[in-house]
This record gives structure tokens, C-alpha cells and sequence, in this order.
């Protein structure tokens, strides 16, 4: 159970320093202020999927922080 709860932190940690790093850059975190996100698989194409909903397609840290993704 150590080595699962040393992975579970290390996550934890990891994902915290992203966020803190996004914020400093006033980025949003999920897109990395892009507005979009990749599809997982090429076959499926909408202009919709690329919207990135953190954000609602802004890029900036103050949209995602005040979204329902915020955690």
C-alpha cells in the first residue's frame, strides 16, 4: 500500500505544480491556453470537440479557475 500512496502523491503533486505553473502564466491548465483540445483519435472530426470546455474556449486561468472543471 506504500508504493500505491507514494504513486497517489507524487500525482497529486505533479498535477498541483502544472496548475501553479498555468496560473503564474494565467493559462488555463486543461488546454494550456490554447482554446482546444487534440481528439484522442483522428477518425472522429467535429469542431466542437476541439472547443476546450475548462475554459469555454478562452485559454485564460481566471475562465477555468471560475468553471466547473476547477478542482
Amino acid at each position: 500500500m506504500g508504493l500505491l500512496n507514494a504513486l497517489l502523491q507524487w500525482q497529486e503533486t505533479r498535477h498541483e505544480k502544472k496548475v501553479m505553473k498555468m496560473k503564474d502564466e494565467g493559462l488555463c491548465p486543461a488546454c494550456h491556453g490554447k482554446g482546444y483540445n487534440l481528439p484522442i483519435s483522428e477518425f472522429y472530426i467535429s469542431p466542437d470537440y476541439f472547443h476546450c470546455d475548462a475554459c469555454e474556449g478562452s485559454g485564460i486561468y481566471t475562465d477555468w479557475e471560475h468553471s466547473p472543471y476547477y478542482n
